[in-house]
């Protein structure tokens, strides 16, 4: 019986249609990819031969090299000075910053130990001649105030790091490009801001500034360990040849020093980039933070230039409140009893080896001040030979105020006080800030704590260990 519902023929045509889209489809994806790498494929107009010859010789700074670095590193400093981006922008174009630097890059990819020696003293001697006439000019031609482009230089920030690398990585391309591209050259000059750093660090050397001249070289070798670290990735991507040593001892431990000494360029570049990259986070949080809490205030402006916070490496912030207040109560301290010594957490510590000793914490609970909860507090101890021998806790938003002697019973707002009597685990109170601040062993041993207490209260801040004396709570972390 013939079937009338045969549709053999068009399920053949439709599998046929799939096939053919699926065809055009795969064609058309694989045409895209073969247009963006032509378009982004450098390695056929690479010379390797030319790029080797280049760098090598940029490497030394000696003669006119040294005269022309003198010489940019003053017209900097005169910028500097006048706090004028043009000149400053000038010294960098005819600074030779960057030989020593791809040196250093080219010489850790191909294994050349030679070149790396070479690299690492002209470097040397670039920085201190350079520091060295920053610090001459400034000795002789001092600011009256820091200028902004200065102050610019005494820090790293995320902006930094991306510009280092990403120029190191252009002005790298450029070189290995036959017929070197001299724009891309002076571009990175400028952009990565080599000179003005080193500038900074002379300032601070002959002004005594010490916080300026190491936050500028921390900068300087940031942007140094980056361009290096572009350098070293792209010489590797364009497989320039290694250097091969006809001793084997010889070429082992040349293996052995360039691998060493990559680890240690990478372990800091890495190191730096994600502390930058936190920094850079909670400051945007912090600003954004300022923005919507103080909006409608009519002092906005002067409330959020007087609440500045730092940011430590811990992660926790500080304001300059705390800094002010620690000022203060050192200033108490040193007109009471001039001889005894002072230990503050925002500042440096004064004679800490002294009979008597103060322990200064201005602010305790700094995201709870920052944030209005009235947990936060003023510490304060006093050792005699090391031992603790009077303990305040002052909690200023509620009034309360903790006084502990050294053979005296303990004191809550005049009133005698004393610890709880709980001596068993199980009926205990326990407290603690919060258990974020706990890496994962320490979170461990809270839990144990938390499972072996009866209940735990978060967010006390120091007014916990207050209300511990007062017996109101059994246990504090």
């Amino acid at each position: 019986m013939e079937n009338k519902f045969n549709f053999s023929d068009e399920n053949s045509s439709l599998k046929n249609s799939g096939n053919s889209i699926s065809d055009n489809a795969k064609g058309l994806l694989w045409s895209t990819l073969s247009f963006f790498k032509e378009i982004l494929d450098f390695r056929k107009d690479t010379d390797k031969a030319a790029t080797l010859h280049s760098i090598k010789n940029d490497i030394s700074i000696k003669g006119p090299t040294a005269w022309i670095l003198i010489c940019s590193i003053f017209v900097a400093s005169i910028g500097l000075n006048a706090n004028s981006i043009p000149v400053v922008i000038g010294a960098m174009l005819i600074s030779p910053l960057m030989g020593p630097i791809l040196g250093f890059g080219l010489s850790i990819a191909i294994n050349d130990l030679e070149t790396l020696k070479k690299s690492v003293l002209n470097f040397s001697v670039m920085v201190i001649l350079s520091v060295f006439t920053a610090y001459l000019f400034f000795s002789f031609f001092p600011l009256r105030e820091e200028s902004s482009e200065l102050l610019s230089r005494t820090k790293p920030d995320i902006r930094d790091v991306l510009i280092a690398f990403f120029g190191g990585l252009a002005l790298i391309i450029a070189k290995t490009k036959k017929g070197t591209i001299s724009t891309v050259i002076y571009g990175v000059a400028i952009a990565t801001a080599l000179m003005p750093p080193l500038c900074t660090v002379g300032y601070g050397l002959a002004t005594g500034k010490l916080s300026f001249a190491v936050g500028a070289m921390y900068l300087f070798m940031i942007n140094t360990l980056y361009i290096v670290l572009a350098t070293y990735l792209i010489i590797k991507l364009l497989r320039f040849p290694l250097i091969d040593y006809v001793n084997s001892k010889r070429r082992k431990l040349v293996s052995k020093l360039v691998t060493l000494f990559s680890v240690l360029m990478l372990i800091p570049a890495f190191y730096t980039f994600v502390g930058v990259l936190y920094e850079n986070k909670f400051n945007n949080s912090v600003s954004e933070f300022l923005d919507f809490e103080l909006e409608g205030i009519a002092n906005k402006d002067y409330l959020i230039i007087n609440s500045k916070i730092e940011y430590k490496i811990d992660g926790s912030p500080v304001t300059n409140f705390d800094k002010e207040l620690e000022v203060i109560l050192r200033g108490y301290i040193h007109e009471k009893y001039p001889e005894h010594g002072i230990i503050g957490e925002e500042l440096t510590a004064v004679n800490p080896s002294a009979e008597f000793t103060w322990l200064l914490d201005p602010i305790d609970g700094t995201l709870a001040f920052l944030t209005g909860i009235p947990v936060y507090g003023t510490l304060i101890s006093l050792l005699h030979g090391g031992f603790p021998i009077l303990g305040i806790i002052d909690i200023p938003m509620t009034g309360d105020r903790w006084i502990g002697q050294k053979n005296k019973k303990t004191l809550h707002n005049g009133r005698f006080i004393k610890t709880s009597d709980c001596r068993v685990l199980s009926e205990a109170t326990l407290s603690t800030s919060s258990p974020d601040y706990y890496n994962e062993t320490n979170s461990n041993v809270l839990k144990t704590l938390q499972s072996a207490t009866v209940q735990t209260v978060y967010g006390g801040s120091c007014v916990a260990y207050g209300q511990i004396a007062s017996g109101k709570i059994d246990l504090g972390i």
